[in-house]
C-alpha cells in the first residue's frame, strides 16, 4: 500500500521525495520476494528424502517444477524409495529419476 499511495503522490506531484519512497518501497518488496525464493529452495532440502542427497534433490525438483513434472517425480521416489539400501551407496538418484520421467515422454534431450 505505501509504494501505492507514494506512486500517486508522486505522479500529483504534490510531495516531495514520493517517487523516492516508491522506489525504495518497491525494492524492499524484491528483496522480500528474493528471500521467500531462497528459503523455498532450502525447504526443498530440508524436506529431501532420506534416501537422497539434499542438494541433489533440491536440483532436481526445481528442473521438474520446470518441466511440470514435480509431482510425478516426488511419487517415482515414494514408489522406489525402499530401494535405497540395495542401490550403491544407499542414495537414490533424482536426477536419473527425473531423466527416466523424461525419457517415458520420449523428452531424452
Amino acid at each position: 500500500r505505501l509504494a501505492g499511495d507514494a506512486l500517486e503522490r508522486g505522479c500529483d506531484r504534490d510531495t516531495p521525495g514520493a517517487m523516492d519512497v516508491y522506489e525504495q518501497a518497491n525494492l524492499g518488496v524484491e528483496r522480500v520476494a528474493g528471500m521467500f525464493g531462497q528459503c523455498s529452495e532450502v525447504e526443498l532440502e530440508v524436506w529431501a528424502p532420506s534416501s537422497c542427497d539434499a542438494v541433489e534433490w533440491r536440483m532436481a525438483v526445481l528442473e521438474a517444477r520446470k518441466a511440470g513434472q514435480q509431482e510425478a517425480l516426488l511419487e517415482l521416489v515414494r514408489l522406489v524409495e525402499d530401494l535405497g539400501p540395495y542401490i550403491t551407496g544407499g542414495l537414490l538418484q533424482p536426477a536419473t529419476l527425473l531423466r527416466f520421467l523424461r525419457g517415458q515422454r520420449g523428452d531424452v534431450a
